[in-house]
């Protein structure tokens, strides 16, 4: 097997784990980011804000190695190497989190600000 073999071989794996990542960071951002704008100042939108600012000052280490401890050790619930089926879960969750928060807060700041336009709250009232 050459380099190049093993390179690509690592790279395919690779690529998946990150496009996976990159779509439930997108698709979970949007809804909570949404969600957390709509319920503004209600315990939803304080959860949520809690949570995300957790998740953007935690480094992504110290998170996988929290996600590890406790569902692959502690609960046995995914298995801890990546090789075996399920134990890609992690690695995605752990990747997508701090980017799945920071678009949270940017989708729930951008709908205040349309939500507080004057044309938003002219047609609410009609």
């Amino acid at each position: 097997m050459t380099v190049k073999e093993i390179i690509a071989e690592g790279l395919a794996v690779s690529a998946g784990i990150g496009l996976t990542a990159a779509a439930i960071a997108l698709v979970s951002g949007l809804i909570l980011g949404t969600l957390a704008a709509l319920r503004r100042s209600r315990p939803a939108d304080q959860l949520i804000m809690v949570l995300t600012t957790f998740f953007v000052s935690m480094p992504s280490f110290i998170i996988g190695t929290l996600l590890l401890l406790l569902f692959a050790v502690r609960w046995m619930l995914v298995p801890a190497n990546g090789t075996m089926a399920g134990g890609l879960i992690l690695p995605v969750i752990t990747l997508s989190l701090y980017p799945g928060a920071y678009i949270t807060r940017l989708t729930r700041s951008s709908m205040l600000e349309v939500l507080g336009q004057d044309y938003i709250r002219t047609a609410y009232r009609l």
